[in-house]
């Protein structure tokens, strides 16, 4: 009823009570909540998510739980906005809802899966070059000898270990043909850093043989012969 008659922070106000009474832990899973229950936090979730857009986005959602006290739910008031503003094809909206979360809490649990979002969002919109940059700020942020890993080991997060490979495997192929196409010394040496990293992150995989092998061709192709060898 407040939201209705637009009067947004009582609303929230009121919205916080009833999800920290519901969501007591930053690894809910909201699927283990009974269905009555599960739609009434994700009742809760949308109109957070929408009081929140009609009073500025992301900015007015740091600047509300900064003055209230964190909550360990506040990574899903940030993927219910960022999903609201995909639904109305606001693919850039959303990418920088799902980054604020990110940009304030780098290390929760979740934060590289919303990075991940980020990725898809700007894919949806069609965006080829933000792609490739929120995949370097990916791996960045969460390669494996970032920060996160030393709160959360492998084995926590082996989806996480994944996107990781994957995106640096992507990453690594993009600047490859980008060297063999144009041929300047920037993009060999960016595509080098890129299989270097990779190899360094995951040395003994299978499939590490390849990047290792592709990595010796683009060493010899710049005449770095006794590193390609």
């Amino acid at each position: 009823s407040l939201f209705k008659q637009r009067r947004y922070e009582s609303a929230l106000d009121l919205v916080t009570t009833v999800l920290d009474r519901r969501v007591t832990g930053d690894d809910i899973a909201l699927d283990a909540l009974s269905r009555v229950e599960r739609e009434r936090v994700s009742d809760t979730l949308r109109v957070a998510a929408l009081s929140f857009s009609y009073q500025g986005g992301p900015g007015s959602l740091a600047d509300y739980f900064q003055s209230r006290g964190e909550r360990p739910y506040e990574h899903l008031i940030y993927r219910a906005l960022g999903e609201q503003h995909l639904d109305k094809e606001r693919y850039s909206d959303a990418a920088g809802v799902f980054e604020a979360f990110v940009d304030r809490h780098p290390l929760h649990r979740e934060a590289p899966r919303l990075q991940l979002k980020v990725i898809a969002a700007y894919q949806s919109g069609g965006f080829p070059d933000r792609v490739l940059d929120a995949k370097r700020r990916f791996v960045a942020r969460y390669g494996m000898d970032q920060p996160y890993w030393g709160r959360f080991s492998r084995d926590q997060a082996p989806d996480i270990v994944a996107q990781v490979k994957s995106q640096l495997d992507e990453l690594s192929r993009h600047y490859h043909a980008e060297a063999q196409a144009t041929k300047t010394p920037a993009a060999y040496q960016e595509a080098i850093r890129w299989y270097r990293k990779r190899l360094a992150y995951f040395p003994g995989e299978a499939d590490s043989a390849d990047a290792n092998f592709l990595l010796a061709e683009l060493l010899f192709e710049t005449r770095q012969y006794a590193d390609a060898a």
